[in-house]
């Protein structure tokens, strides 16, 4: 559904950072020599979401931009794939394609590792990758850790309307469970 004239794909085979920690999935430029030096400059800065969803349906997902290099774009995932799950790309600009991937048994990695960590960063200091401003409602690009995905706190689904977010239920500030106010034992207030 885009009018882009890059023709790309996503490769089947993962790449490593040189200290192991950081994973990315590779798209291939499959008509690079062709594009205009135009095009070639906007696939420099592109901002791609990457979402990994594991075989229990739980997602991560982060807001990163591509690094790009000869004729491929490396994007870093949320964290290391696993087989069995399925990876989404979605790139904001409608530059390079939305592409899904099922990670197969057999994870393959690139020989060659990359390192973007000593590269300047992209991000602005301060910045945490994924949690920009101007992020739209509803979606959390980078969990923070404890943090269920598409949860916020107090925000669960199934709650009863009228409960403050941040309560037990059952429980209301200033009272203990199975105490109530005025009955305390010794108070007098029992006979």
């Amino acid at each position: 559904c885009s009018n882009s004239t890059v023709k790309s794909k996503l490769s089947s085979q993962f790449v490593k950072s040189t200290d192991d920690k950081s994973f990315y999935a590779v798209y291939e430029i499959e008509n690079f020599k062709d594009l205009s030096d135009n095009d070639k400059k906007s696939l420099n800065d592109i901002e791609f979401n990457a979402a990994l969803t594991s075989v229990e349906n739980k997602t991560e997902n982060l807001v990163t931009k591509g690094h790009l290099v000869g004729e491929k774009i490396y994007v870093k995932l949320p964290r290391e794939p696993k087989p069995n799950e399925q990876l989404t790309i979605i790139n904001k600009s409608g530059l390079i394609k939305t592409s899904g991937l099922l990670i197969p048994n057999n994870l393959n990695y690139q020989t060659e590792k990359v390192n973007f960590e000593t590269a300047p960063k992209t991000q602005e200091p301060g910045k945490e990758p994924g949690k920009e401003p101007g992020k739209e409602p509803g979606k959390e690009p980078g969990k923070e850790p404890g943090k269920e995905p598409g949860k916020e706190p107090g925000k669960e689904p199934g709650k009863e309307p009228g409960k403050e977010p941040g309560k037990e239920p059952g429980k209301e500030p200033g009272k203990e469970p199975g105490k109530e106010p005025g009955k305390e034992p010794g108070s007098g207030a029992t006979t």
